[in-house]
């Protein structure tokens, strides 16, 4: 643990990488809370966490090979922090518009609740 940290290199990652950690698991908690101002049903802000999950796994396996090999671990962490600032802003201060509603988002929402009403 002394040798790691005593590594001026390993400080600075692992301080950079708190970060997009945090962020991506603040938005998988609130994604649905967030997204449900602009009539985002339950169901598709699901499809959206599992869509993220997918990308960050595979993200995972290729971007820090890449940026290994280049030696690029740590401006590649800036640029992501950055790019996750300016898309936190964006969802943070443009007027959503109201999600389009469809009879099949409405009864998959409803279905999943277990409510016998729509669901015939």
């Amino acid at each position: 643990m002394r040798a790691a940290f005593g590594n001026r290199y390993v400080r600075r990652l692992c301080a950079v990488v708190a970060i997009p950690m945090g962020t991506f698991i603040a938005l998988a908690t609130f994604a649905q809370p967030l997204l449900a101002p602009a009539g985002v049903p339950e169901v598709t802000a699901g499809l959206i966490l599992a869509c993220t999950m997918i990308a960050g796994v595979l993200g995972c396996a290729v971007v820090p090979v890449w940026a290994d090999r280049r030696g690029r671990e740590v401006s590649l962490m800036g640029a992501g922090i950055a790019f996750t600032a300016v898309a936190c802003l964006h969802l943070a201060l443009v007027p959503a518009r109201r999600w389009p509603s469809s009879r099949w988002s409405e009864r998959a929402s409803c279905c999943s609740r277990r409510c016998p009403s729509c669901c015939r």
